[in-house]
């Protein structure tokens, strides 16, 4: 469509009317289009501010409930820790029985030790025998330093 047509050069006074009536009908259907993308940029925007404002709603919620979590934790780890009488013995009896167990195996390692460079000792003299000691001394110093002799 020519638009923006100089209707001075139009002498007929009906087709002067006719191209202003074209140009008004184009004009106003351009005015829907225009109009529709408006609102529907409009309604796009409203959508995204309905869920940026939901998001934010959510986020806070979380925020809170996180917060929240944070104090019971931290009001809970400041108070003492409450045991019985009956667990703190069940608790010492228990220590002792594993002491005892790590004393017993580190005696039977020990002796098993002693009785195993006793039999390197008794048998010749090779470089393989001479490592086994290198080890056996190793191990029993491991033994002793750990404190369960």
């Amino acid at each position: 469509m020519e638009f923006g047509k100089d209707l001075n050069t139009i002498s007929s006074p009906s087709a002067r009317v006719a191209e202003i009536q074209k140009q008004l009908a184009y004009l106003q259907w351009r005015r829907v289009q225009v109009e529709g993308s408006i609102r529907a940029i409009v309604d796009s925007e409203k959508v995204f501010a309905e869920r940026d404002a939901l998001l934010s709603l959510s986020q806070d919620a979380v925020k809170e409930k996180q917060l929240w979590t944070q104090e019971i934790v931290a009001d809970e780890l400041c108070k003492p820790l409450e045991l019985s009488k009956q667990f703190v013995s069940d608790f010492e009896e228990d220590e002792d029985r594993f002491v005892q167990q790590a004393q017993s195996n580190s005696k039977k390692h020990m002796q098993s030790l002693k009785a195993l460079k006793q039999k390197i000792e008794k048998s010749p003299t090779s470089p393989t025998s001479e490592r086994l000691m290198s080890q056996i001394a190793g191990l029993e110093n491991h033994i002793v330093a750990s404190g369960h002799r």
